[in-house]
Order: C-alpha cells, then structure tokens, then sequence
C-alpha cells in the first residue's frame, strides 16, 4: 500500500541557500523564489505633448526563520513622479505563507492622484510576475496547486486583470479575467496534475489593470492573487527488499509465484532459492537486482532486465555465499545486467549456462569466480556480451555442439583477465570469441590456461591490440586442431604479443596441428621480456607476425621452436638481446621447420639450432650460436649424442662474426655429420668451432668433412677449434675448397679415456710387449730377449 507523505518545502531552503543539493529518493526541492513587476504609466497633459514611462522592479530576496518558514515579505513598489500634479503608484507584496504554501499575495495597487484637471487621458499597465522553481528528485510528484483573486477592482475608467497560471514553456494550465469587486465572491483557478523528476518553474502572471481617460480618482485596490500550492512526493512504506520464489514452475509476471506475492519490481531482489531443478517462463520483466542462491533454475523465453547493480552489488549474482552450489540455465531467453559475478564469496560454487539461440549482454564487468568457484557455458548458438570478464577462479567454456544447425557460439568481451588472483580457465571448443586485450595470469602467484580447439566446427578467437601470457603470474595457451587467433591491429595501435613479461613471470604458447594459426601481421611478438617464454609451433601449424624478439633486455630466457611448421614474420626476427650481452637468452630450434623472416639477427646470447630452413632476405651478423643436426622434441631438448644428424640451410648470404658453430659428426656418409648450407655466400670472421664426434666415429689421418657448404664464396679468418668425444692428441685443421667449408684429420683419433699401448720394458710384464694385442709368455719371452740383448751390451 503506498503511503502519500506531504514533503515540506521549506525544510530543503537552508542547504540550498548554502549551495548544498540534497539526493535524498525522492526530494522536492526549491531552488528559488522570485516577484517581478513591471508597468507602464501614460498620460497627456490639456497643454502637453503626452508623457511616457515605463519602470520595472523585482524582488528574490527573502528571510528564512528557525523553522524554516518565510519570515518577511518581500515589497516591490514602483514610484511613477506627475511632476506637481502627483503619483501613480504600484506597489506588489510576495511571501510565503506556510511552509508548504509558496507564492504568498500579490497586492498591485493603482492610485493616480494627478490634477484631473490638466490631463486629458490617462492609462497605467503594470504586470506582476511571480515564480517558483523546483526540482522533484528520482521519484515523481503530486503538485496541488491553487490561484485565489480576491479584493476589488473600481475606478474611474475600466478596470479589468488577466490571471494565468502554468508551467514555463507548456501552456497555461488554467487562466481567468477578474474585474470589480471580488471580496464575497473571489476567483479560483486550481489543478492536480503528477510531474515526473526534473527541474520545473511555476508561474503566476497577473497582466492588464488599467484605466482609459475618466475625470478623477482610479485605482486598483488590493487585488490579491494567492497561491496556495504544495507538492507531495508519493513516499513508499519501507519496501521490501527480497522476493523469493516459490513455484516449481512458472510464469515470472504471477505474484502468487512468489513470497510475499508480488513480483520484483525496481530497487528489489529476485531470489532464486530452490534447491531443485525448475523452469521461469519470462515475458518482458525487469528487476533492479537478482541472485541464484542455489538449485538449478532454467529461465526461459521473453527477456529479464536487472540494470540496477554496481562493482560492489553486481546486479547478478550466481552463487552467492559458502553455502551454495546454483546453476542458471538461460534457454532461448533474452538477459540483461549490469556487472555480474558467478562465485562470489569463499566456498561458494556458481554456474551459468547460455544455449539455445540465448542473449545475454552484461554492461558492466563480468566476475567468474570472485572468491568462490564460477563456470560459463556459452553453446547451441547463444551469444553472450560482456564489457569486461575476469576469470579468476573457474572457467569459460565456449562450443557449438550442434554445428549441424550451422549455428555458431559466440562470446564477445572487451578486455579479459584469465587467471587474476588465482586459477582462470578458458576452453574455446568451437565458435567465435571477440576480445579486446587478453592477459594470463595476470597477478603474481596467478594462473591462466586457455585452449582453442576446433572440435567438429571451427574454433576463431579474435583479439584486440595486447596478448600477454604470462603477466605477472604463469600463463599457458593452446591453438589445436586447425584452430585460428588472429588479431588485425597493427603497428600504429602498438599492438604486441608477450610472454613472461616480468622477472618471475612464466608463458607458454603451443600451437600444433595443420591449420592451426596465429595470424596477427601486425604484431610484435617479444618472447621472455624479463620472465620466462616458449612457443612452440608443431605438426603443421603456422604463426604469422610483424616482428620478433626472443629472450629480452633484464634476463628474461625465450625459446621458439619450430617442429614440421612455418613461422613468418614480415620485419625484423631478432634472437638474444643486442644491447646487452648480460641480458636474456633466447634459442630457436628447428624440426624440419620452416623459419620465413625479411631480417634475421642472432646475437651474442642467442642460438640458432636444428635441422630445417631458415628464408631471410636478409641475414644480419651472427655473433651467437648456431647449430645444425639438434632435432628438438616439442617439449625438451634431447642429448646431442642421442639424436641424428642433420642440415640446418640458410636462404641468402650469412655473416658469422665471434660466433660459436656446433658440429656433430657421426661418420664420413652424408647424413652421418652436421651440414650448414647456405645458398649465398659465407663469411666467418673470428669464430670458434665446436666439432662433437658421436656414436663412436674416429677419424683417421686424411678424413674430410665439408661442415659448410655455401653455393657463393666461402672466406674463413682467425677461426679457433674445440674438440669433444675423442682421446687427447687428435689433431684437425679448417680449410676452404670449392665452396665448401671443411675438416682434415692430421692424425688418428683415439678413443676417449682409452690408455696408450705401454712402452716395451723388461720391468712391465704386463705389457703387450710384441704389439699383438694379446698379453701371453710371447710378451715375456719378448722381455727376456730383450733383457739378455742389454746384457750382452
């Protein structure tokens, strides 16, 4: 039942005298109070030109008392001089009766004591203004307003006044002329009407009053307009806040589906408490908040709107508290809220599913798991908005489980947080994802997983001008099974790609399968800012970029590696940092891959290794390492002696400068050693090779290996060797031959750790003295000879 309270204007004047503005629901409140009059005095002189004057005067100034109340009334008197032959006089009185009566009297008086005698005619125009502005706050009004003229009009000539009374800038809501004597018998003009919120300036006009030629004395005496006037705000019982379902099943719109039985209406809260699974049936219903406390509540056809929430009161509420386990299921329905959080307090568990052909758009930000445990199903062809999303405890799962329909899920959000404070999932399974900028584990100690897989129907994740993996916390990204995540910002947005950006930071990017792609052409990538990155790109997937940075400036150690795939990047590919040779470390490994730059740079802490291609338009100077023949599995590096050997091939011409080159060599058959081939020209200047013989392999005095193998020139200067897996003593030298790069054994290698033959000695019966590789009395007769021939001498 509503409860109509009289609201007393008065009360708001003092704060707003001193500029202060109450916000209080449902305020009328006066902002000012204003008497203006203006009038028009003419007469002509028996012996004079005619006489003219106009004045106009007004008043806004009025004294408020302890209570609130006006306390004097404000006079406005306009004096007209008849030189010798007297005055005309309008005088208009305003106040404030009572505190909920504004406007008061308005008292224009006429009184023309001029020399009848000497004027021929005589005419006096005044009109009296009196306004009232007012604001009415949040909720509306009910205005009673009233005009009483009373008093008497008499004179000489006539005598008449216009009454009008309305709204600035509307018609008048009610007028009436008024003449002779009103005293018994006054005029009334009176309406109620409802104003909504708004600023509002009332106004009564009194206009005329005037007398036309006559011999003596005219005036208008105490004409009085009152206006007695209140305005009243419809002031609700307290209202209740909470409406519980009841129902099983149900239509929304039936009050006896609730308790009490009402429908939630603005400013309350739908709740959603049975612990069961049951259907809402929607027409068009709006709330201004609700929460699913718990049970399994299906909401269904028409549309809900709850825009009533804030950052700290979401409008929707999924999981309230410790004691909940709520799924909402929105099935063809149409929802609308402003923030929402799926999860929200410790040990709370919240779930939405949106599906069949479902809409739900969230103008604020979106919480899946606050404190608690939340999940998102998007599937069947809903599509889901949002302007902000936080995963931080739970997950979002976006599919299309019947691509049958040709229908496809879709989840467009603006920037996204997986893995805030603590865990977040994303598992995109099929459909459309549209972001703006994406972080994983975005604080320290968080984590962020996010696959993209097409399961049945293509999976596309489109993003905006920021993918970090890896923020702060660890972050883990997937694109399987010929899914795509591409963005089209570009170098103007400063758009980029990171991971383990910060000291302590840990990303991983593994992208696997034909068509799978990471197609962002106008990105830069950096991989391992400060923190820790690998990307891995196997089983024909391929990453297309604008630039490259592996293993950056404050330590941070990057890795790409390359198995059976393609990366491109159409600008600079640099690994290793090359401003500070203390920075980060970065390594590309290559499988059979396929790296496609326009520039490459490998400097001082970088490595390049593996077998496949490497196209560059242009190879900068290597001052790192490179290595050919390291096959990488896509997730550790085997032990060199363990894997085949290999060819690493450069497209272009390749400058090594103070670098390290790697050769494992197994054996004297193609494909037993390392090969470079470069397919330009080859220039190593103050480089140190690294030859590893494997799997046995000894060369002997004379042996050759082209290691590097260029189709231009060749030119080799100040090169030093180290050699592993053979015995001390093994001698080489590095020598140019028709293009090619090679070694020369100088002498025979021994095995490593095997000990010399022992010189013959009578002393050494051990020895294989006769050198016939078996110890037996041959050795000892061996000794005895000798022992009987240093005798005899």
């Amino acid at each position: 039942m509503n409860r109509i309270s009289r609201l007393k204007l008065a009360l708001c004047l003092p704060a707003i005298l001193f500029g202060f503005v109450s916000e209080a629901p449902g305020e009328v409140i006066l902002l000012g109070v204003n008497l203006e009059t203006t009038a028009h005095v003419a007469y002509t002189p028996n012996d004079g030109e005619p006489v003219s004057e106009t004045v106009t005067d007004s008043s806004d100034e009025f004294t408020i008392n302890e209570l609130g109340n006006f306390e004097e009334r404000s006079d406005a008197r306009i004096t007209f001089p008849f030189e010798d032959r007297g005055e005309a006089t309008v005088i208009a009185n305003g106040h404030v009766q009572s505190p909920l009566v504004v406007g008061g009297s308005l008292h224009p008086i006429v009184d023309l004591n001029a020399n009848t005698e000497d004027v021929s005619s005589r005419m006096l125009e005044a009109t009296t203004v009196g306004t009232l502005q007012v604001e009415v706050t949040q909720r509306p009004a009910k205005a009673s307003l009233r005009v009483e003229a009373f008093g008497d009009i008499r004179g000489g000539g006539d005598a008449s006044a216009l009454v009008t009374f309305g709204v600035e800038g509307a018609d008048p809501l009610f007028e009436f002329s008024v003449s002779g004597d009103l005293n018994n018998e006054p005029m009334i003009g009176q309406d109620e009407f409802d104003i909504d919120p708004g600023v509002y300036l009332f106004k009564v006009m009194v206009s005329g009053m005037k007398t036309e030629g006559g011999k003596g004395q005219s005036q208008f005496n105490d004409l009085r307009i009152s206006l007695d006037s209140f305005l009243d705000v419809g002031q609700e019982e307290e209202p209740i806040k909470e409406i519980f379902w009841e129902a099983l099943n149900g239509d929304y719109n039936q009050a006896t589906n609730w308790e009490p039985q009402q429908v939630p209406g603005a400013g309350q809260t739908a709740i959603f408490d049975k612990n069961q699974d049951y259907t809402v049936n929607y027409g068009d219903e709006e709330s201004g908040r609700f929460v699913v406390v718990r049970g399994h509540p299906t909401f269904t056809g028409g549309s809900y709107e709850v825009l009533g929430g804030s950052e700290e009161s979401p409008s929707l509420v999924v999981g309230a508290t410790a004691v909940d386990n709520a799924t909402l299921t929105l099935a063809n329905h149409q929802l609308e809220s402003l923030f929402s959080t799926i999860g929200n307090e410790p040990g709370a568990n919240g779930s939405v599913v949106v599906e069949n052909g479902s809409d739900w758009t969230e103008q604020g930000r979106m919480v899946i798991g606050n404190e608690g445990i939340g999940s998102l199903t998007i599937n069947d062809g809903a599509i889901v908005t949002s302007s902000e999303t936080r995963i931080n405890q739970g997950s979002v799962t976006v599919s299309n489980e019947l691509p049958q329909k040709g229908i496809d899920a879709e989840w467009e959000t603006g920037n996204l947080v997986i893995g805030l404070e603590s865990t977040g999932v994303l598992n995109q399974l099929g459909g459309y994802i549209l972001s703006d900028e994406v972080y994983l584990g975005f604080d320290p100690g968080s984590t962020g997983f996010a696959t993209v897989t097409s399961e049945g129907d293509l999976a596309q994740w489109e993003f905006g001008r920021v993918l970090s993996i890896g923020t702060q916390g660890e972050g883990r990204m997937a694109i399987v099974n010929g899914a795509e995540v591409l963005s089209e910002s570009g170098e103007a947005d400063n758009a980029h790609i990171d991971l383990g950006v910060v000291i302590g930071s840990e990303g991983y990017l593994d992208i696997k399968d034909l068509g799978s792609t990471l197609m962002a052409p106008g990105l830069a990538v950096s991989i391992a800012q400060d923190g820790t990155g690998e990307v891995t790109v196997r089983n024909g997937a391929m990453v297309d970029c604008r630039q490259v940075d592996v293993g950056g400036v404050g330590g941070g150690n990057g890795t790409v590696i390359i198995s059976d795939s393609t990366w491109r990047c159409n600008e600079i590919f640099r690994v290793g940092e090359f401003n500070n040779a203390d920075g980060g470390s970065g390594k590309v490994a290559l499988s059979n891959g396929t790296l496609d730059v326009i520039l490459l740079n490998v400097f001082i802490n970088g490595t390049i290794e593996g077998v496949g291609q490497i196209i560059a338009d242009i190879v900068g100077i290597i001052n790192g390492t490179v290595a050919p023949g390291v096959p990488i599995d896509p997730f550790k590096t085997a032990p060199k002696q363990d894997v085949p050997i290999g060819t690493l091939t450069f497209r272009g011409n390749v400058e090594m400068v103070g670098a390290l080159i790697e050769i494992g060599i197994g054996g004297l058959a193609e494909g037993e050693y390392d090969v470079i081939h470069a397919t330009g020209s080859v220039d190593i200047q103050g480089a140190t090779v690294r030859f590893v013989f494997v799997d046995g392999f000894l060369p002997q005095m004379g042996d050759q290996v082209a290691f590097l193998i260029a189709d231009g020139t060749t030119s080799v200067a100040n090169l030093t060797t180290i050699i592993e897996g053979v015995a001390e003593g093994f001698e080489l030298q590095v020598k140019e031959e028709n293009g090619m790069i090679l070694f020369e054994a100088l002498n025979d290698a021994q095995p490593e750790g095997e000990e010399p033959t022992p010189l013959p000695t009578a002393l050494n019966p051990d020895a294989d003295v006769n050198g016939d590789k078996v110890i037996d009395a041959d050795d000892l007769i061996e000794v005895l000879e000798n022992l009987k021939r240093t005798v005899s001498q």
